[in-house]
This record gives structure tokens, C-alpha cells and sequence, in this order.
């Protein structure tokens, strides 16, 4: 009897024991709970719209996926959409801390960024527990219509640093970062002296050989040529550019456009003028050109002999 009693005793405690040594590790785990989306989705409300992207009037939607790592912080952050817009919502995420139920988790989440026509103020707005829209005013863009008018042909003289009738002995094209043409001084009228060698730019289609009148401002930049073969001007400490864009250089010809019913009067030589951006006293006459091939319908003519005695009498009265 004794001994029956002893071997329930023993028993039962050699179960007791067994349980508590053995039994977590032998009863089968339980499904682990998912955390909700919106326990690991990070607070955005403060998100404003990126100035950089507001600034170029970009939009459009952001889709992220990040991992959030055991102290709660958000790395690896993966994402195409475009950088402007990605580099606000990745500054927001990287200040953000989540709670131990999404430690090791992978979330994705998507951020709208609109522009409207009126919006008081930058808004963030929670559509979901995975989504957000940032809204925000569309900026103005200002756009100025500049239409390039005349200057008189006494200003133009009065700002031009040199002012002569030139003849084109030369040109590059190819070592320098602009055209460059190389032109002797037949007749000066300001800032300069006959017979003088120059240098001018930046426009091209002047003929070689062929007179101009020239309005000319100094260039300060010094002129280095490429490194290419060939012979160049080589390194010009002082060169001059063509003012008003390119109208400040006008050819000298021989036309056949003038009113006087006599050839000898009728053809004569002339001076090219866009009296559209040159504008002439009232007394100097001009003629059209022979068509506008040559120039467009703004291109006129003026005979030579008055142009370069308004010249004379402009270089008197400075």
C-alpha cells in the first residue's frame, strides 16, 4: 500500500516537472496579430509642398515603400517617382519614429501632391490610412513681352565705343567660341583711327572683302582660341561686339533702287539699314531693296553719301 501511494507521488511530479520544463517549447505557437496599416503608417500632416517643385509647377503622386528598422526608424526607402517631389515626403519619413508593432515591417504608402488655381494656403489632407494629398496654390508666372523697338541712330552713335566704315579681311569660325572677323578702318568716325586693324563679333554672314558701316561696343573678355589645328588671331586682349544685335553692322553696296528716273541717278551706292531697329531723321530718305530675299521688308536703303555726311555732322555736334 505504501508503496502504491509513493509511485502516484512520484509520478505526478515527474508531470509537474516535465510541464514546466518542457511545455513553451512544445505547444505550437499561435497565428501572430498583423499590426493595423495605420499603426505603422507615419504621421505627414506637416508636410508642405516642396518649394523646389512648387517653384517649377511639378505634380504628381508619390508612391514610397520603406522598411522600418528595431529602433522604430524608417530606412530603405524605394521609390521612381520624380526627385523633386520624393525629396519632401523622404525628409518627413526620416524625422518619423513607429511603435514596436511595425519594427522589421515593409509599408507603402502613397502622397499626392496637387496644384490648384486658388488654395489659401499649403494643405496636407489624409484620404486614407495609406494616403495623403498635399495641395497647394499654383504660382503666377510672369511672362514678359518684349518687342525690340528702334533706337535713334544718334543714341546708337552716342553709346557705340567705335563707329567707322569697315572692310572685312578675314574671318574664324572654328577656334573661337564665337565668329571673329578681322577688319581694317577705311573711314573713322569715333574711337578709332583709318587704316587700324580690329577685331569684332559675334554674328556671322558678313562677306569677305565687303564694306560695312559698323556700331561697335568694346568686348572686355579676352578672346583665348581652341586647341585645334590650324592658324588662328591667337589670344586678343581687345576685340569689339556688334551692338544692337546685330544691326549695328551695315553693308554698303551698289543698288538700283532709288527714285530718279535718270540711271545715273537711279543706281548708286547705299547703305543697308533695318530702319524697323535703326531709326533716321525725318529728312533722310530710303528706298526699299530689291526684294525681300534681301533682307525683309524692314531693310532699307539709304544713299551712302547722305548716310556718312549724317555721320560727320552727329560726330561735330558730340
Amino acid at each position: 500500500m505504501f508503496w502504491q501511494l509513493a509511485f502516484r507521488i512520484l509520478r505526478a511530479t515527474y508531470c509537474v516537472a516535465l510541464i514546466t520544463l518542457c511545455g513553451a517549447a512544445t505547444l505550437p505557437a499561435g497565428p501572430q496579430e498583423k499590426a493595423p496599416a495605420e499603426a505603422c503608417m507615419p504621421d505627414l500632416s506637416s508636410l508642405g509642398y516642396p518649394s523646389a517643385a512648387l517653384e517649377k509647377r511639378i505634380m504628381g503622386p508619390v508612391n514610397v515603400t520603406f522598411s522600418v528598422d528595431s529602433d522604430g526608424k524608417i530606412n530603405s526607402l524605394e521609390s521612381n517617382s520624380y526627385p523633386l517631389l520624393l525629396a519632401g515626403v523622404a525628409e518627413a519619413l526620416r524625422a518619423s519614429r513607429l511603435g514596436p508593432e511595425c519594427y522589421g515591417k515593409k509599408v507603402t504608402m502613397r502622397v499626392n501632391f496637387k496644384l490648384v488655381e486658388e488654395a489659401t494656403a499649403s494643405s496636407t489632407i489624409k484620404k486614407s490610412a495609406t494616403e495623403y494629398d498635399v495641395i497647394a496654390q499654383a504660382p503666377t508666372i510672369t511672362v514678359e513681352i518684349f518687342e525690340y523697338g528702334p533706337v535713334g541712330i544718334k543714341d546708337l552713335y552716342k553709346a557705340a565705343d567705335l563707329v567707322a566704315v569697315l572692310r572685312i579681311l578675314s574671318g574664324d569660325t572654328e577656334h573661337y567660341s564665337t565668329a571673329v572677323y578681322k577688319a581694317e578702318v577705311q573711314k573713322t568716325y569715333k574711337g578709332t583711327k583709318d587704316g587700324a586693324v580690329l577685331y569684332f563679333g559675334p554674328f556671322i554672314g558678313y562677306k569677305l572683302g565687303n564694306e560695312y558701316v559698323a556700331f561697335l561696343s568694346k568686348f572686355t573678355d579676352k578672346l583665348v582660341p581652341k586647341a585645334l589645328p590650324g592658324l588662328s588671331y591667337g589670344i586678343m586682349d581687345s576685340s569689339y561686339r556688334i551692338m544692337n544685335d546685330g544691326d549695328g553692322v551695315m553693308p554698303l553696296g551698289y543698288a538700283c533702287v532709288f527714285d530718279e528716273k535718270a540711271d545715273r541717278e537711279h543706281c548708286d551706292y547705299g547703305v543697308k539699314i533695318d530702319t524697323y531697329h535703326v531709326s533716321l531723321p525725318h529728312q533722310i530718305k530710303t528706298f526699299p531693296v530689291e526684294s525681300e530675299d534681301e533682307g525683309g521688308s524692314n531693310k532699307k536703303w539709304v544713299r551712302r553719301d547722305s548716310f556718312l555726311s549724317l555721320l560727320d555732322s552727329i560726330a561735330k555736334s558730340q
